[in-house]
């Protein structure tokens, strides 16, 4: 009975040591501590490396999936094969760090839960929807077809999207008056995980038509600046003040304003845009009527 016990306790440490030695490489997500959501910023710096402890060389793919809390997922299909496989010489490492090195992700190659429109963002636009992701890849033998890394954890990184609430206009009030000749313009700081970013502002000011919707305006100023009275570019502060040198505004005249905020480490919800608000201009308060 020893003897029968001794026997699978050696089967099982047999069995245990070939299946740990499958796995001859690790691979690990090199996202940093503040992902981006969008994916062309991973092209051209390190974001997978992929080492070879083992004693040959190795001819590669990688799989990958992407789970959010959001409940969105795309994952390498089984049926995938590379455009080019990678070569693992032994102990040595790899650097992903190129589009190619993505491809595992690409539209054609992932089963997702992305309705057209999330699939059109990621895929076309290129970023990724707000939420805290689950990116875990695997290291694959082709010619095998099997695992030559460790699954969950290794080889998994959480990552957190989140964009940053644009402005909010705070004066002039919508549908409101502006009277005087140098009135101000001011809006919020934008809420969210800014740390220390510097954060700049563009200010739009259009003089709408009778019947013109204010939204197209705006987006027409801000594109195309078409019919723009005042534009500012790169305010470093939330507040600006009418200026002398500026285009004088029209007693009674009907205009629109928008801010932007933009900074170059951070991602804004709407492009950074505030809403549009409208308001009239008054050369002076107007006095009631008096019977």
């Amino acid at each position: 009975m020893k003897i029968l016990k001794y026997c699978i306790l050696l089967l099982f440490a047999y069995t245990d040591n070939k299946a740990q030695s499958n796995f001859v490489t690790t691979v690990t997500p090199l996202l940093g501590l503040n992902p981006s959501p969008y994916i062309d910023r991973y092209y051209n710096r390190p974001f997978i490396n992929i080492v070879n402890s083992g004693r040959t060389t190795l001819t590669v793919k990688l799989v990958g999936k992407i789970e959010g809390n959001n409940g969105l997922y795309w994952r390498t299909i089984p049926t995938y094969k590379p455009t080019a496989p990678i070569i693992l010489q032994p102990g040595n490492n790899v650097i992903i760090a190129n589009k190619a090195g993505l491809e595992f992700l690409a539209s054609n190659n992932v089963e997702t839960n992305l309705t057209q429109t999330r699939q059109n963002q990621l895929f076309s636009q290129g970023f990724l929807p707000q939420g805290t992701y689950r990116f875990c890849i695997r290291v694959i033998d082709i010619q095998r077809n099997t695992a030559l890394s460790q699954d969950e954890p290794i080889g998994c990184s959480t990552i957190n999207i989140s964009y940053i609430k644009p402005p909010q206009v705070l004066s002039p009030m919508n549908m409101g008056a502006v009277i005087g000749q140098f009135p101000t313009f001011s809006w919020t700081t934008p809420i969210g995980n800014i740390g220390g970013s510097k954060i700049f502002y563009n200010l739009y000011i259009v003089k709408l038509k009778l019947g013109q919707n204010p939204n197209e305006a705006l987006q027409n100023a801000v594109n195309y600046r078409i019919g723009t009275v005042l534009i500012k570019e790169n305010l470093p502060n939330n507040i600006y003040i009418y200026s002398p040198s500026d285009i004088a505004l029209e007693d009674g005249q009907v205009y629109s304003f928008q801010v932007i905020a933009k900074a170059n480490n951070l991602f804004f919800e709407n492009g950074g845009k505030s809403e549009v608000v409208t308001f009239t201009y008054r050369k002076m308060l107007l006095e009631p009527k008096r019977d």
